[in-house]
């Protein structure tokens, strides 16, 4: 059995001490499929924690938001990786 998914990757930042929503577009109103994010600081030594993960419909499309909070005192680069398998 085969399964064809789309992945995708970017880099984004978090500001320290902070708590933020990422939002991420995962369909054309199609609940079906199947969405996930992976969230990998750029730096190894640094940590950051999801605090909430939520499915809503924004514009008629389906979303996953997520909400981080960086518990450190700077700026944090991360790398956002994440994978959707479409109902084909």
């Amino acid at each position: 059995m085969s399964v064809e998914a789309d992945f995708f990757a970017f880099s984004q930042w978090i500001a320290g001490n902070a708590t933020t929503r990422f939002t991420f577009w995962w369909s054309n109103g199609k609940p079906d499929e199947y969405m996930d994010v992976l969230i990998m600081p750029v730096t190894p030594q640094t940590s950051l924690q999801e605090v909430g993960r939520e499915t809503d419909n924004e514009e008629g499309r389906s979303v996953l938001v997520l909400t981080i909070y960086n518990p450190q005192n700077d700026w944090v680069q991360f790398v956002t990786n994440y994978i959707r398998i479409p109902n084909r």
